[in-house]
């Protein structure tokens, strides 16, 4: 038997990856654990402050029909401010590096539907859905610059991870606490 498992079956381990992409994880089961435990009537405190997910809320946002670049960043300033509060850092994934954890995941998300790279401003209507504008890295990457922009111009934290935010999620979310803890 040792003979046989001194050779390598495959270049990639099958039961992590699937047509050359690591497999996709769920981590929505985590979510509805955490959104099990907390009651639907409690208040969170208010002085609370927020660490965001911005791949959550590109999402979360649903975009108004036929409107500009402009409105749309203006939605998801609203949705933050009417759901969270202006006392909320927003952490966003990074799109320049090609070797980063997130790139498999942004490529299987890619081949889902196809947009071209679209230059745009601030006046130009969409010409696209939400979906397959997000689905192209580089749109995505000028409008995570655009919406940086307006919120900082609204007062809400951002900030932007190399590749994956994952880790600056976290490490953010553990920095708040600390600077909260020795406000106290």
């Amino acid at each position: 038997m040792k003979s046989f498992l001194a050779y390598e079956l495959a270049p990639q381990p099958p039961s992590l990856f699937h047509d050359g992409l690591m497999r996709k994880t769920n981590k929505n089961v985590l979510g509805l654990l955490l959104k099990s435990k907390v009651e639907p009537k409690s208040q969170f405190p208010q002085n609370s402050m927020f660490v965001m997910d911005g791949g959550y809320l590109l999402h979360a946002v649903i975009w108004p029909p036929d409107a500009t670049y402009d409105k749309i960043c203006n939605s998801y300033v609203s949705y933050v401010r009417h759901h969270f509060g202006s006392n909320t850092v927003v952490v966003f994934d990074g799109y320049k590096r090609s070797n980063s954890t997130k790139a498999p995941e942004q490529q299987r998300r890619a081949s889902k539907g196809v947009s071209r790279d679209l230059l745009f401003d601030e006046q130009m209507k969409t010409v696209s859905t939400q979906a397959s504008f997000l689905a192209n890295a580089a749109n995505k990457s000028r409008l995570i610059a655009m919406i940086i922009t307006k919120f900082q111009h609204h007062g809400i934290s951002t900030r932007q991870a190399d590749a994956n935010a994952d880790s600056l999620i976290a490490s953010t979310g553990l920095t708040v606490a600390k600077s909260e803890k020795n406000q106290l």
